[in-house]
C-alpha cells in the first residue's frame, strides 16, 4: 500500500507526465479498436450473400494476354448458358467494361 501512496504522491508532482502518459494509453487502446473494427469488417465477417462459401471467380484466359476478366459480352453469353448457377452477378473493374 506503501508503494501506491507514493507513486500517486509522484504523480502528483509531475502532472505533465502523468497526462501524457493516460493520453498515450487512451491513444494506444482507440488505434486497437480501430484496427480490431477495420479487420473485422473487411475479413471476418461473412459476405452477405445466401452461400459466400460458393461463390467464385471467372476468368476469361487469352493466349497473348494471359488471364483477366470477362467482359460484359461473356458474362451475358455465360448467364444464359449457365445452368449450374443459381443466379450470377458481376461488378464493374473486373473485365472489359467499357
Amino acid at each position: 500500500m506503501k508503494e501506491l501512496a507514493y507513486a500517486w504522491r509522484t504523480l502528483r508532482k509531475s502532472a505533465g507526465f502523468a497526462g501524457l502518459g493516460v493520453l498515450t494509453l487512451a491513444l494506444g487502446v482507440g488505434a486497437s479498436i480501430a484496427v480490431y473494427a477495420l479487420a473485422e469488417g473487411l475479413l471476418l465477417r461473412s459476405l452477405p450473400y445466401p452461400a459466400p462459401e460458393r461463390l467464385v471467380t471467372i476468368t476469361d484466359v487469352h493466349v497473348r494476354r494471359g488471364e483477366s476478366g470477362v467482359g460484359q459480352e461473356n458474362f451475358r453469353d455465360g448467364r444464359r448458358w449457365g445452368r449450374g448457377c443459381g443466379w450470377a452477378a458481376a461488378t464493374p473493374g473486373c473485365g472489359s467494361w467499357a
